[in-house]
């Protein structure tokens, strides 16, 4: 089940004069549950994902003051999940890396 660990850092609500990628956030219906999950937008068509809503901006490229976003997906439990952590923190495998999000 899905539950809060940590804020990771911040996207933006608007898309910077620097190249960045608008996020949205997908779900999709799996085996009783809702699964969500970040994609650069236009990426929610992958599987049985739908667009739910706009996530914010992150930038192309690093910036000062900038971490990166993964996004991740734990193959055994079958749910995706974004993370600062290129390893996924060891939950999961990286699936593509979205872009740079704000530090905390």
């Amino acid at each position: 089940a899905y539950r809060h660990e940590t804020q990771l850092g911040y996207l933006m609500t608007a898309a910077p004069a620097l190249p960045s990628h608008k996020l949205e956030e997908c779900v999709a219906d799996q085996s009783g549950r809702r699964d969500y999950m970040l994609a650069i937008d236009g990426g929610c068509a992958v599987g049985q994902y739908r667009h739910h809503r706009a996530a914010g901006f992150v930038y192309r490229d690093r910036q000062p003051g900038t971490i990166p976003l993964y996004a991740c997906v734990a193959p055994n439990e079958n749910y995706r999940f974004s993370s600062g952590d290129p390893a996924c923190e060891n939950l999961g495998v990286q699936q593509r890396h979205l872009g740079f999000m704000l530090s905390r």
